[in-house]
């Protein structure tokens, strides 16, 4: 163990020799653990014995503010641990992606950021470029909807439906005056495109049947046009009906209507 010079008893030779090594060695900063405590770490010079002390530097814990920006995080506020923080997605209910957590600077928060300070973050959110189009073949076959990219352009060449004892002649957007066609679309937003037939047969006139899925396939697929009211139908509204059935037949039997 290192003993301190408690006096000038040791004699000039000690003393000089120790100006001596001062003046031409260096020291060698070993940590002493039974001289460190919570608040200080120890540090021993192994040439002197000289023993220094660094304050350790206390870890705060920061409030860190979610402003989502028109959306939902939960919670809205959080405490980092150790610097660092596990950051919400936070929910939207329009048509919106969320694209991150933003400084005030307008810099990307990353998993690995480390705080200094209370801070706010902010959502920031773009629109959802992704729409779908839907096609009602009016007693044709099906033609499956389809999706694509804000402003993208599709040509209808690839979407042609069959349809028994009629030639098909286009798609048009208006379910009620089929005068204009359209040969492709662009996508904007949902939307819907209606087809049109032309009997084979001269001055027959077009068939009013229309084409519809089955509840089991509504189930399947999830939804689809209704190709008479142009309503969509989805499997929730296929099990409310089928609820509302069952309701018609226990009232009529109990007023026998």
């Amino acid at each position: 163990m290192f003993k301190k010079i408690l006096g000038l008893s040791l004699g000039v030779g000690m003393l000089l020799n120790s100006t001596t090594f001062a003046a031409s060695e260096q020291h060698s900063w070993v940590d002493d653990i039974a001289l460190s405590n919570e608040v200080y770490n120890a540090y021993v010079c192994e040439n002197c014995g000289e023993v220094r002390h660094e304050e350790i530097a206390k870890i705060r814990n920061y409030i860190i503010t979610l402003d989502a920006n028109g959306g939902i995080a939960e919670p809205a506020q959080l405490t980092t641990k150790n610097g660092k923080i596990t950051l919400p997605i936070p929910a939207n209910s329009s048509d919106y992606l969320f694209e991150g957590w933003y400084d005030k600077t307008g810099m990307l928060v990353t998993p690995d950021r480390v705080f200094e300070e209370d801070t706010t973050l902010y959502a920031r959110w773009s629109a959802d470029s992704t729409y779908t189009l839907y096609f009602v073949s009016d007693g044709g076959s099906r033609i499956k909807p389809i999706t694509g990219a804000y402003g993208m352009t599709v040509s209808f060449t690839e979407y042609i439906p069959v349809k028994e004892g009629y030639v098909f002649e286009g798609w048009c957007a208006d379910p009620r005056d089929k005068q204009q066609r359209i040969v492709d679309f662009t996508f904007y937003e949902h939307d819907v495109v209606y087809a049109k037939w032309r009997s084979i047969g001269a001055n027959t006139a077009e068939e009013t049947k229309q084409s519809t899925l089955t509840d089991a396939e509504v189930m399947q697929y999830g939804q689809y046009v209704d190709e008479k009211t142009s309503v969509n139908v989805t499997a929730l509204w296929v099990q409310q009906q089928e609820r509302l059935k069952q309701l018609m037949e226990i009232h009529n039997s109990i007023y026998g209507e």
